[in-house]
């Protein structure tokens, strides 16, 4: 498991931290078939997991009409190790989440590297609940 590094930062936003009677819907990510249904739909906070794995999945700009949509996290893994990796991706991760998931908040940011992956678990709170997402990011051998 993932060392979890707490978040400084006073980023809170007070309406993710009650509950909500409303049920947040959405498609399974990665898609599967599940009961006859396909895609799998999601619910609460399977929703948002399914949404943050995809955010992380697209590359940023790689969509027409949402360049701003995605993450170029994937790419700093190649590009350091150690203390400024961990930086640069905690920072990245915060930064991605907060211009596209405005339903959760970030509580804290792990990372753990070895030689082939580096694995981000991301601790948020949604509707009140705290969740949790691991993140895989594989380096070539």
């Amino acid at each position: 498991m993932a060392l979890i590094i707490p978040n400084t930062g006073s980023t809170t936003r007070p309406s993710n931290q009650t509950t909500s009677n409303r049920n947040l819907v959405g498609i399974s990510f990665p898609f599967r078939k599940e009961n006859g249904e396909f895609p799998k739909k999601a619910v609460n906070t399977d929703a948002v997991k399914s949404d943050i794995l995809s955010l992380f999945a697209t590359q940023l700009g790689s969509r027409p009409m949402r360049r701003s949509y995605g993450s170029n996290a994937s790419e700093l893994v190649f590009e350091s190790q150690g203390a400024l990796l961990n930086a640069r991706l905690q920072r990245n991760i915060k930064q991605t989440i907060a211009n596209n998931e405005p339903r959760i908040t970030v509580v804290g940011i792990g990372i753990e590297e070895t030689n082939t992956l580096v694995t981000a678990t991301i601790v948020y709170v949604i509707q009140g609940v705290v969740d949790r997402v691991e993140l895989n990011f594989e380096r070539p051998v």
